[in-house]
Order: structure tokens, then sequence, then C-alpha cells
């Protein structure tokens, strides 16, 4: 009994051990990314963001941790391409690595404009400390495709691969589909404008991640850019999100009930 609990406490430790390794190399790769990119050409722009919100609620429509959580990157953008790392770290007292909110991204993408639409490719490796009944990560590719501007608003289309991830989820597409609207509210200072920003969209599943295929939810998003100063950004926002009808009472859905997310953040570019 004794060398059993011992050797769970050694087993405990060494996953500890990995899992702070893992995080540790997926930052210093990151960090020599970007720097790379500074190094290569003086004439990167940087993007850095630090924010919370009260819950963590993921592109997928899923709950990844329903306590607050701090979410903050930093990017490097070059002309077209543009590369970074992304954290989001759970708040709600329990330890790190315990929770599905506790995540390290490493990013990178194309974005072109093509006259009246705009391609955007990406691709990302997500190191999470915890999924389920795994430890794995993921890779996942993003293309979105911003559609020529109608009279009142952008429309878009976009879709998300992910990759295998153990043996109990399954790899497969994630199509998403949307409206946009930017509202200039005036000035406030260093000559730029305050800005409403407005979003409906849905996400429809074709059997990633669980066994569903179908629509996923309906949502509502609203955020407000309000300049500090020439670089920094204030920006509140807030999401309603509505499952769809096959979701509420499906046990391999993702949303089954409505859900009120809030929050805010600060952007600095340099």
């Amino acid at each position: 009994m004794i060398a059993s609990v011992q050797s769970f406490n050694i087993n405990n430790h060494l996953e500890k051990e990995y899992r702070m390794k893992k995080l540790l190399l997926v930052t210093v790769f990151g960090l020599c990314l970007i720097t790379a990119a500074h190094a290569a050409d003086q004439k990167v722009t940087w993007i850095t963001s630090t924010g919370v919100q009260s819950e963590y609620l993921a592109k997928i429509g899923v709950i990844l941790s329903d306590s607050p959580v701090s979410i903050s990157f930093v990017e490097a953008n070059y002309k077209d391409f543009y590369g970074g790392l992304w954290n989001a770290t759970t708040l709600g007292g329990d330890e790190y690595g315990t929770t599905y909110g506790d995540e390290w991204d490493i990013y990178g993408g194309w974005a072109h404009t093509f006259g009246p639409v705009k391609l955007n490719l990406s691709a990302a490796y997500f190191a999470m400390t915890e999924l389920d009944e795994t430890s794995d990560d993921m890779w996942v590719t993003d293309q979105e495709l911003s559609l020529p501007k109608m009279p009142f608003v952008q429309p878009y289309i976009a879709s998300r691969y992910f990759g295998s991830v153990g043996s109990s989820w399954k790899e497969g597409w994630f199509v998403f589909g949307g409206l946009r609207k930017s509202i200039t509210l005036g000035q406030w200072t260093a000559k730029r404008p305050v800005a409403l920003n407005l979003e409906a969209s849905t996400a429809y599943s074709a059997g990633a991640l669980r066994d569903f295929t179908g629509f996923v939810y309906g949502r509502f998003t609203t955020s407000l850019d309000i300049p500090l100063s020439k670089s920094v950004t204030l920006s509140p926002n807030l999401v309603y999100q509505i499952p769809a009808s096959g979701q509420r009472n499906n046990p391999n859905g993702f949303t089954d009930r409505n859900k009120f997310v809030f929050g805010g953040k600060i952007t600095w570019i340099f």
C-alpha cells in the first residue's frame, strides 16, 4: 500500500514536471519566433493585449472554464504575415493545469486583401495543460474569407480544422458564418475615434471533437474600442450565445443553455 502511494506521488510529480517543461518549451519557442521576426526587419509591428473574461467561451461554443479567466497575447506583424503566442489562465483559485481554461498557443498566418475580399489563413499549436481525460495537445488550421461589403454590414465565412486529440476526440471541421459592423462614435484622444463593433455569427459542427453534426449556436458580440492614447486601446465586450435547438438535450453537444459572457482588454500597438 505504501509503495502504491509513493508510486502515485512520483507519477503525479513527473506529470506536473512534464507539463511545466512543455509550457516552458512552448513559451521559449514562441518568443524565439517573434524575436527572429523583429531582428529580420525593424518594420515589424507588435501587438500585445491582456484582459479578463467572466468565463472562457471558446470559438466553437463550448465553455472551457466557468470561472473568470485572463487572456493575453503578443503578436508580431510584417506585411501580410503574423505570428504570436497566446495564453489563457483561469482565475478561480484552482491549481494551474486542473481546468480546461489553462492553455498556451503558438500561431502564425497570412492575411491578404484581393480587391473587395480578404483571405486569412493560419495554423496554431494548442498546448492544453488539461483536456478532459487526456493531456494531449492539438494542431488546428483556420481559414476565413471576408466577402464584399454589403450596404450596412461585412459578411464573412470561416472554417477550423481540428487534428486528432487522443482516442476520445475526433478530428474534423467546424464552419462559421456571420455579419460584422463597425460604427464610429466620434473622436477620443490622439485624434483616434471610438468604435462600436457588432457581430452576429453561427457555427456548424461537421463531427469534429464530439459525435455531433449540426448547428451549434447563434452568437451576438459587441465591443467598444476606446482609445486611451495613440497606441493604447481599452475594449470592454459582451457576448450572448444561444444554443441551436439540437444542442440543449444532446449529451454529445457543446452547449446546453444560453450563455452571457462579459469582460474587457487593453491592447498596445508599437
